[in-house]
Parts: C-alpha cells; structure tokens; sequence
C-alpha cells in the first residue's frame, strides 16, 4: 500500500515538473529556454549613417594630413640638400680664404711670376709678414708688441736701371700684400715728390705728411722708396715710424726699397750683400747723424732684407 502512493506521488512531482518547464519551452525546441536577441546590442552592432559620416570624416582628415605632410616634405628636403650642397662648397673656400693659406696662395705667385730668385728672399718676405715684433729690452724681453708695424726693406742686387723686373716685382709684391691683408693695401711715398727746393728738412716732411694722409685713408701698407736718396736728417724721421711701441702708424706694413744699390759681386751670398748694404747706409748717414744715431736707424730699417736678384 504505501509503495502505490509513493509512485502515485513521484508521478505527480514528474507532471508537475513538465508542466513548469513546458511554460519555458516551445514545441520541438531541444532546449528548455529560449533566448531572444538583444535589441539593444543588434543596434550597437549595425552601424548608423552618423557612424559612417564620422568615419568618413576621419579618413578624410587622415588623408589630408598625410597630403599636408607629403607636400611639406617635399618643400624642406630640397632646402636642406641645397644648404648642405652650399655647407661643403663653403668650408674648403673659407679654409682656403683664411689669412694663413692667403699668405702662402700669394707667395707661391709670386714665386711663379719671378723664377730664379734665392730661396732667401721668399723665406725673408715670409718671416716679415707673419712673424710678430717682441720687445728687446731686458725688462719685457719676448713680450709680443700688439699694433707694432712690420719692416721690411728690398733691395735689388745691381741697378735696377739694366733690368725692370725690379719695379715689376715691387709692384707685385704691393699687390700681394693688400690680397693678403684687406687692411694692407699699399701707397707709394716719394719723399721728393712736389718738391722744389729739396732740403733736408723739406724732405723729411713730405715724406711724413705723405705717410700720415695715406694710413689716415686707409692705406696700411706705405712704400717709401729709395731711401738711399735720403739725407741722413730726413731719413731719421724713420726711426720713430718704425718704432714698435711709438708708431704713429700701427698695425702698418713699413715696406722700403733701394733705388741705386752698391756694387756687388755676383759671387756674393744673400747674406753677404745684406751686411753689404748695412755698410753702404751707414756711409750715406753717418756724417750727417753720428755713429751711435746712424747705428741705432739701420738697426730699425734692416731687421729684414730682401734681395732680389737681377
């Protein structure tokens, strides 16, 4: 008896399960729910004409801003080639144009217009042109002078009359100096030039008036030319000029030259007819200044000879 009711009641709860679970499940359906699509997520996942218009716009920037860049490109590449090009073109002129390869530029020139010169004339331009004035005093020995002018007297080996080259290399050499020395450019002083009566002290003032107007117009490089013409009271004047703390004329190139040199053997060494012409100015002055004074002048005027040989 009491199994009958517990497999009646087991069959009840059986139908009553069915019954509940067939409120959740259609006909033919091997699943108990049924799940409905999202409405909200089908309108997320299909995309909205605003959705597309902003996407478009996107693109749209993407690409212009691509086009901006590729133009802009275009514009500066060949900008930096030009001013890289320019870069390499300008370094080796501007170490070419400093003053040390000038130096050397124009004195190979020189070399090339004048064969056959000693090796000593080229070696003593050099040194006078590059070399800096020091103090001789005990007190400042070796001390470099700043605006001291530099001296340099040329001379040639016979006269000059028999053979023009003389005067042409002068005027090389002038011009070599100004393409050397924008500063240095070079004006010829003639102590007689205008005179009429050509005193000693006549002389000795239009040199120095003629030297004063040149370096106040610019001109830095003063060629006085044959000194050996000069009196000795005239040719003192150029002891202070060559002074290399009194100067009037700083930062100067103090070029002399020879006009008539004394009689020399062909056989003489260049440093033979320097101690030569050292000789012959002193006999020149020397009556007129005094040993000491006479000594002291060529001592200034003769630092550096040049020789050229004709």
């Amino acid at each position: 008896m009491e199994s009958m009711f517990s497999n009646r009641n087991t069959r009840k709860r059986i139908i009553s399960v069915r019954d509940k679970r067939g409120q959740f499940t259609e006909p033919d359906s091997p699943s108990s729910v049924k799940i409905e699509p999202n409405s909200d997520n089908k309108e997320r996942n299909e995309p909205t004409n605003a959705n597309l218009e902003k996407t478009s716009v996107e693109i749209n920037n993407h690409n212009s801003s691509v086009e901006t860049s590729g133009h802009c490109l275009s514009i500066f590449v060949p900008i930096v080639v030009i001013l890289v090009v320019s870069l390499l073109c300008w370094l080796p002129s501007a170490e070419y144009s400093s003053p040390d390869n000038s130096i050397y530029r124009q004195m190979a020139e020189l070399k090339r217009s004048f064969p056959g010169q000693n090796s000593r004339l080229w070696m003593v331009l050099k040194s006078a042109i590059i070399t800096q004035t020091r103090f001789s005093s005990s007190l400042n020995a070796g001390a470099v002078v700043d605006g001291a002018p530099k001296v340099l007297l040329i001379s040639p080996s016979s006269d000059p009359a028999k053979n023009e080259s003389y005067q042409r290399f002068l005027r090389h050499f002038e011009n070599s100096l100004s393409n050397m020395r924008h500063h240095w450019k070079c004006m010829v002083i003639d102590p007689f030039k205008f005179l009429f009566n050509i005193s000693p002290d006549d002389v000795k003032w239009n040199m120095h008036d003629q030297m004063e107007k040149a370096y106040r117009n610019g001109f830095k490089c003063l060629h006085v030319i044959g000194i050996d013409r000069l009196p000795g009271d005239a040719a003192l004047a150029l002891h202070g000029n060559t002074d290399p703390l009194n100067s009037p004329f700083k930062d100067a190139f103090l070029l002399f030259s020879i006009q008539k040199p004394p009689e020399i053997s062909n056989r003489t060494s260049q440093r033979e007819m320097e101690t030569v012409l050292r000789k012959y100015l002193r006999s020149l002055w020397e009556k007129d200044l005094g040993g000491d004074v006479t000594y002291a002048l060529i001592n200034r005027l003769t630092g550096r000879i040049g020789i050229f040989e004709i």
